[in-house]
């Protein structure tokens, strides 16, 4: 197995027990107060842009070293 199947088989299972075996009363609260607590807060499209342009911009970074150390091997 390579290494992204043994991260990506775990991580949903876990999830999907974690939701499973959390009551719901509990599940229904918290949501209710992420709910509540999103409505109060504003919503700043600027910073999400910012956050995704960093992202894209680290990936295209790390993309292009692996190209490089590629054609170097």
């Amino acid at each position: 197995m390579t290494r992204v199947t043994v991260i990506l088989l775990p991580v949903p299972l876990g999830i999907f027990l974690v939701v499973r075996l959390v009551p719901s009363s509990v599940l229904t609260s918290a949501r209710a107060k992420a709910t509540a607590s999103a409505a109060q807060q504003p919503v700043s499209r600027r910073g999400a842009a910012v956050a995704i342009v960093l992202i894209w911009t680290a990936v295209l970074i790390w993309v292009g070293w692996l190209g490089i150390r590629w054609l170097r091997s």
